[in-house]
């Protein structure tokens, strides 16, 4: 099952990504769609990042949980370069599929990533928020339960980000370079 996260202002980009996963033969009835946090509605957290975790947690993980299948989390806005039905994966395993790069230390960008069914059954909330790669990344390569694949499936549907500070822009377009836009 793909869940595609999106939020009710970008879901334009969520039914793009789905028309790129029916585009490379992933059955329709195999994609749902679910809405997040808006970052613009969540002025009240510290990091706009933390929308993306708290999402995740709030509404995405129970829809996964609700299925008795393995099912890949992916962004609105992330389009396939190939069915990632058909990508052999590591058995017990995360597998972190569509990135935008991956550093030895950091992946950045999970924008499709693959979770066994028994991955997701008794996973919960972590009481401290991170930056949604970071805690991927934390949280399954310590108990050697996260492979990362060597060469991201996926690249971006071109849409006007959200990021707007100095900061951002510059990381914006080492990103934009990244995801062949």
């Amino acid at each position: 099952m793909f869940i595609i996260m999106t939020v009710e202002r970008r879901m334009y980009l969520a039914l793009k990504t789905k028309k790129s996963l029916i585009d490379v033969g992933v059955p329709p009835e195999d994609i749902a769609i679910v809405e997040g946090y808006d970052f613009k509605d969540m002025t009240h957290l510290k990091r706009n990042y933390h929308c993306i975790g708290l999402g995740f947690f709030h509404f995405w993980l129970p829809a996964a949980q609700s299925v008795d299948e393995d099912c890949y989390y992916m962004e609105c806005g992330t389009l396939v370069k190939e069915n990632p039905l058909l990508i052999e994966k590591v058995k017990g395993k995360v597998n972190w599929l569509g990135y935008i790069f991956n550093q030895k230390s950091y992946t950045c960008g999970s924008k499709l990533i693959y979770f066994p069914k028994e991955i997701l059954k008794d996973w919960e909330e972590p009481k401290k928020q991170a930056h949604f790669d970071r805690l991927i990344r934390n949280k399954f390569e310590k108990d050697n339960k996260l492979y990362i694949a060597l060469k991201s499936i996926v690249y971006q549907e071109k849409y006007e980000s959200d990021w707007g500070t100095k900061w951002q822009k510059k990381w914006k377009s080492i990103y934009k370079s990244k995801l062949d836009l």
